[in-house]
């Protein structure tokens, strides 16, 4: 069954659908200018999402990071996502990721991220291309060069069975338990 689009999508003025389709031109033209600062850099995917009010572009770095290269070869491709909205409320965001955003779902887990992440105010005449560019992808490039050294140090280091459970009880500590007193019910 094919769903019709909601209203508001379908009402909007033609001015407001300028609008976006200009700002939505900026961030490809943004991306753009990327790949031509970095030829390894290529065009992934691309979507709105959340009634078309957030729209999103991914790029993938022609690089990959490779964990244990003589042995398990893991690889990790890395991404760019540059995203923006049109609600008046989200910036331009260039944001490296290791997650290819397709929909809301992984926007929401790129979005999560702790990754370096570059924020335009706006793009229309307020941005130094040359110079943000380079900020971003010199940021995006020093952020997988240090995943990649710390996931090999990682993987090289030897780790028995107790050494793993307390390497995990490190990351994810038992939780507090907290006395709330008496309750309503009891």
């Amino acid at each position: 069954m094919i769903r019709r689009p909601p209203r508001s999508t379908l009402d909007r003025s033609s001015a407001a659908s300028d609008v976006y389709k200009r700002q939505n031109e900026e961030l490809a033209a943004l991306a753009d200018s990327i790949m031509e600062f970095d030829d390894g850099t290529y065009w992934d995917t691309a979507g709105a999402i959340h009634d078309n009010k957030v729209v999103f572009l991914s790029l993938k770095l022609g690089d990959e990071i490779i964990i244990d290269p003589s042995g398990a070869n893991d690889r990790i491709l890395q991404n760019v996502l540059l995203t923006s909205g049109h609600t008046g409320q989200i910036a331009v965001i260039a944001k490296n990721v290791g997650t290819r955003v397709v929909c809301a779902n992984t926007y929401a887990i790129a979005m999560g991220e702790d990754t370096s992440t570059y924020t335009f105010r706006h793009l229309r005449g307020q941005v130094d291309q040359q110079h943000d560019i380079a900020s971003a992808l010199g940021l995006t490039r020093n952020y997988f060069k240090t995943l990649e050294e710390v996931a090999n140090t990682l993987y090289e280091t030897p780790m028995d069975k107790n050494g793993f459970v307390k390497f995990v009880d490190t990351l994810y500590p038992e939780p507090e338990v907290r006395d709330l007193g008496v309750t309503q019910g009891g």
